[in-house]
């Protein structure tokens, strides 16, 4: 298919992307505890069968719910796989994508869930994060399919739950069953069109709680206060962050988020403690949030924590500790030469007429399930916008931009031709 021929056709299915993405955000698939999760898969599954793409739905048992979605309260947890045959049976590129959001919160000036269209934006709760990149996905192939492009190798898609919480539940689980075999693949988390993600941080959340012994207001001494404790485990803490501040990532980040590149250490994102005013808290309780650098370990990053917290409690005989890991999600990247870095960097270039960028993202996302559990080399490639905030928006001309890149980077990777 010729650029022009590229062009004309990604103009033709805009409206059928705009709408996909519209009717997405309508089902609200807000995670946690995840309802509408059956809704939204059987509405995917449905328009890939529309798009000739041979279609199941694979659940996690209801016995595994527990461990995999504690935060989901028994919800059902599908994925939606879906397979695109080529000619021969060669080369496979898998795209991938979460259906679940973020809860809507306040501060919107429309209804989050029932999606506007101004100044050349969608706007709406998943406008970015992360539905118009799963529309991204639907649209390419429909491009492809309407344009008659013979693809020697297969494409094939999955479309998950639980991004938010972790992606246990949704690429995890898929992954982890062996669901997923491909020679590449592009997860359409937000970017922007003329952006890679090639790498994104780890994470390692912990629980952090003191243990005092509670007694009367008004007499004190009788206690051992835990927050005075927590305190001083606040302090150590502190120090340590200072010093994982001085690490910086050889991975190229977002340059409007330069300090990005450094390890850090979020300390209280929860704060627990006390049952009441005249009564000396017994317990206290914060959460920690570790990133850590593409260059770093997660074991090793939990020792440092916890080499820490052994140092007070020998300063401190009085002092008592709990500690309980949350998540623990390892750091993921690929190398600019594999060739799904390549081909989408090079496509950019052509279709798009734009310099392409690199960039390692500090949040964490299923690339890394792709990446290590499945051996895939993956990208993240999609469009742009803030995410997880009131009045989320998405450009419509990314959609469309990153629509043509995605059907050209299977035509490269898969020998594609009309």
């Amino acid at each position: 298919m010729e650029e022009k021929d590229l062009k004309d056709a990604a103009g033709k299915i805009e409206s059928y992307a705009v709408e996909l993405t519209r009717e997405l955000i309508r089902i609200p698939t807000c995670n946690p505890p995840g309802k509408d999760y059956d809704k939204c898969a059987a509405f995917l599954a449905g328009e890939l069968s529309k798009l000739n793409v041979e279609t199941e739905l694979v659940s996690v048992p209801a016995e595994e719910l527990q461990e995999l979605a504690p935060q989901g309260e028994g919800l059902p947890r599908p994925s939606v796989l879906g397979r695109l045959r080529g000619m021969e049976g060669g080369h496979v590129l898998h795209l991938t994508g979460h259906y679940d959001v973020v809860p809507a919160g306040d501060g919107w000036s429309t209804d989050p869930f029932d999606p506007i269209i101004k100044n050349g934006r969608i706007h709406g709760r998943g406008a970015v994060d992360m539905k118009s990149g799963i529309a991204s996905i639907l649209a390419a192939i429909k491009l492809l399919r309407d344009q008659s492009v013979k693809l020697k190798g297969d494409i094939t898609i999955s479309l998950v739950p639980d991004e938010e919480t972790g992606g246990q539940a949704g690429a995890g689980y898929i992954v982890g069953k062996g669901l997923v075999r491909a020679d590449y693949a592009i997860l359409t988390e937000p970017a922007s069109p003329d952006v890679v993600k090639l790498a994104h941080k780890g994470a390692l959340w912990l629980e952090v709680t003191t243990i005092g012994k509670a007694a009367h207001g008004a007499f004190p001494f009788l206690g051992v206060n835990a927050f005075d404790k927590m305190v001083n485990v606040y302090k150590g803490l502190k120090e340590l962050n200072e010093k994982l501040k001085k690490r910086i990532t050889a991975f190229p980040a977002d340059l409007e988020y330069e300090e990005g590149k450094r390890a850090s250490m979020n300390i209280g994102g929860i704060v627990r403690g006390g049952a009441k005013v005249n009564v000396v808290p017994d317990r206290c309780t914060i959460t920690i949030d570790r990133r850590l650098n593409p260059e770093e370990d997660l074991e090793e990053a939990f020792e440092e924590i916890n080499a820490v917290l052994q140092r007070l409690k020998r300063d401190d005989p009085e002092l008592k500790l709990e500690v309980k890991t949350l998540l623990k999600a390892a750091s993921a990247a690929v190398s600019r030469e594999e060739h799904i870095c390549r081909s989408v960097a090079d496509t950019i270039q052509k279709v798009l007429r734009r310099k392409p960028k690199y960039w390692m993202t500090p949040g964490f996302m299923d690339m890394r399930y792709f990446i290590y559990d499945a051996g895939i080399p993956t990208v993240s490639y999609g469009p742009a916008g803030l995410p997880h905030v009131a009045n989320e928006s998405v450009a419509i001309s990314d959609i469309t931009d990153c629509t043509k890149v995605i059907s050209a980077v299977a035509m490269d990777l898969l020998g594609g031709n009309a």
